[in-house]
Protein backbone atom coordinates (compact mmCIF):
# COMPACT_ATOMS: atom_id res chain seq x y z
CA UNK A 1 0.00 0.00 0.00
CA UNK A 2 0.93 3.77 -0.93
CA UNK A 3 -0.07 7.15 0.58
CA UNK A 4 -0.01 8.39 -2.35
CA UNK A 5 -2.56 8.89 -5.09
CA UNK A 6 -1.21 8.56 -8.63
CA UNK A 7 -3.85 10.29 -10.92
CA UNK A 8 -3.23 9.70 -14.68
CA UNK A 9 -4.16 11.91 -17.26
CA UNK A 10 -3.77 10.58 -21.01
CA UNK A 11 -5.01 10.79 -24.38
CA UNK A 12 -5.32 8.19 -27.08
CA UNK A 13 -3.03 8.86 -30.05
CA UNK A 14 -4.33 9.50 -33.69
CA UNK A 15 -4.09 5.54 -34.52
CA UNK A 16 -6.17 4.87 -31.39
CA UNK A 17 -3.53 2.03 -30.66
CA UNK A 18 -1.53 3.92 -27.94
CA UNK A 19 -2.38 5.32 -24.92
CA UNK A 20 0.38 6.97 -23.07
CA UNK A 21 -0.24 7.82 -19.36
CA UNK A 22 1.19 10.07 -17.51
CA UNK A 23 1.76 10.48 -13.61
CA UNK A 24 3.82 12.21 -10.73
CA UNK A 25 4.60 9.98 -8.32
CA UNK A 26 7.15 9.19 -5.69
CA UNK A 27 10.65 9.20 -6.17
CA UNK A 28 12.61 6.19 -6.09
CA UNK A 29 15.65 7.87 -4.32
CA UNK A 30 12.90 8.94 -1.45
CA UNK A 31 14.25 12.78 -2.54
CA UNK A 32 10.30 14.18 -3.70
CA UNK A 33 8.56 12.71 -6.85
CA UNK A 34 9.32 12.39 -10.18
CA UNK A 35 7.14 11.77 -13.58
CA UNK A 36 5.96 8.38 -14.32
CA UNK A 37 4.86 7.09 -17.76
CA UNK A 38 2.46 4.11 -18.16
CA UNK A 39 2.10 2.92 -21.66
CA UNK A 40 -0.41 0.65 -23.35
CA UNK A 41 -0.21 -0.10 -27.64
CA UNK A 42 -2.25 -2.66 -29.19
CA UNK A 43 0.14 -4.89 -31.48
CA UNK A 44 -2.74 -6.42 -33.36
CA UNK A 45 -5.95 -8.19 -32.20
CA UNK A 46 -4.33 -10.88 -30.21
CA UNK A 47 -1.30 -9.14 -28.34
CA UNK A 48 -0.69 -5.22 -26.64
CA UNK A 49 2.78 -3.99 -25.27
CA UNK A 50 2.80 -2.41 -21.46
CA UNK A 51 5.51 -0.13 -21.07
CA UNK A 52 6.90 1.90 -17.33
CA UNK A 53 9.07 4.58 -17.62
CA UNK A 54 10.69 6.71 -14.91
CA UNK A 55 11.82 10.43 -16.00
CA UNK A 56 14.90 11.01 -14.48
CA UNK A 57 17.01 14.37 -13.51
CA UNK A 58 19.18 14.18 -16.55
CA UNK A 59 16.22 14.79 -19.11
CA UNK A 60 15.52 11.41 -19.98
CA UNK A 61 12.88 8.40 -20.11
CA UNK A 62 14.17 5.43 -18.87
CA UNK A 63 12.48 1.96 -18.95
CA UNK A 64 11.44 0.18 -15.57
CA UNK A 65 9.64 -2.41 -17.14
CA UNK A 66 7.86 -3.93 -20.17
CA UNK A 67 5.30 -6.91 -21.22
CA UNK A 68 3.67 -8.46 -23.94
CA UNK A 69 0.36 -9.77 -23.55
CA UNK A 70 -1.43 -12.68 -26.02
CA UNK A 71 -4.53 -14.00 -25.57
CA UNK A 72 -4.31 -17.72 -25.41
Amino acid sequence: MMANIWPYLGVLDATGKRLPLNSVGPAMDGGGTCKYRDTIEIIDANSWLFLCELHTADGEWHRLLSGKHTRA
